[in-house]
């Protein structure tokens, strides 16, 4: 059969400005897109919001109700939860400032809800869901809490056996 279709897909009452977007991308309905750049392969999830400079790697998945703020660039292979917010100032004032830089590194996955302040999550991280990142995220770090603190390490042998029950489609805690 054949592959993926070329072309970026496009769902029903989205609106895509001013935007690249790399082939074989699929952007569900209500998503409000606007001067940025996606990459090949992307799945943008209903109900999207991604702000002008924004940028996303290929092959990334951003899940629904996501908020990808002016200045934020997501890696390639990354994996962004529903309802994750991300800021571009610490300190927000009336002026118009050149917003500060969040990016978030190839194979990172970035859980429900998250919110991440000018933060940099690093390659292969994993941010849990619900969490407060006000500091950057060293690479294969894992965390979680309100402020995020590192919890473990996606190389860790427990984490890695997780993971590959998921990719199994087992449930992590049903292990004996």
């Amino acid at each position: 059969p054949p592959g993926p279709s070329a072309m970026p897909e496009y769902g029903d009452f989205s609106v895509v400005k001013d935007t690249e977007v790399g082939p074989g991308t699929v952007i569900r309905g209500h998503c409000n897109i606007f001067g940025s750049k996606i990459g090949k392969g992307c799945k943008i999830g209903p109900m999207a919001y991604l702000e002008p400079g924004s940028r996303v790697g290929d092959r990334s998945t951003l899940r629904p109700g996501c908020h990808i703020g002016d200045g934020v660039t997501v890696g390639n292979d990354v994996f962004v939860g529903p309802g994750v917010y991300t800021t571009n100032d610490l300190y927000p004032a009336p002026l118009h400032v050149e917003p500060l830089k969040t990016e978030i590194c190839d194979g990172a996955v970035v859980g429900a809800g998250a919110i991440l302040l000018p933060v940099r999550v690093g390659y292969r991280a994993f941010v849990a869901a619900g969490a407060v990142v006000t500091r950057d995220v060293p690479d294969h770090a894992v965390v979680s809490g309100s402020p995020a603190k590192i919890v473990g390490d996606t190389r860790d042998a427990d984490f890695v056996e997780k993971q590959k029950m998921r990719d199994a489609g087992k449930d992590p805690r049903a292990r004996a």
